[in-house]
């Protein structure tokens, strides 16, 4: 993950769910959405894990509005399970 990435996963786990924050130092960015248009990362607990695909995800934080540029952007953090 970016440094940017990072920041922006503490803070949305910081905000909405600050007992996980722990748990960042265990994500390792495995994957990157496929479609081209977005650039969702896909975590597991280490570069070796398969991405967790295909299941059912629950919401745990979603924002969105425009960045420095007037460009609108939106973030959404997902679990599967108990894993985020």
């Amino acid at each position: 993950m970016t440094v940017e990435e990072c920041e922006l996963l503490r803070f949305l786990l910081n905000r909405e769910v600050p007992k996980r924050i722990a748990q960042i130092e265990a994500f390792a960015a495995v994957a990157r959405c496929g479609c081209g248009e977005c650039s969702t990362l896909l975590f597991g607990t280490d570069l070796s894990a398969e991405p967790l695909m295909g299941r059912s995800f629950s919401e745990i934080a979603s924002y969105h509005g425009p960045n420095v540029d007037r460009i609108a952007v939106a973030v959404s953090l997902l679990k599967v399970m108990t894993i985020l």
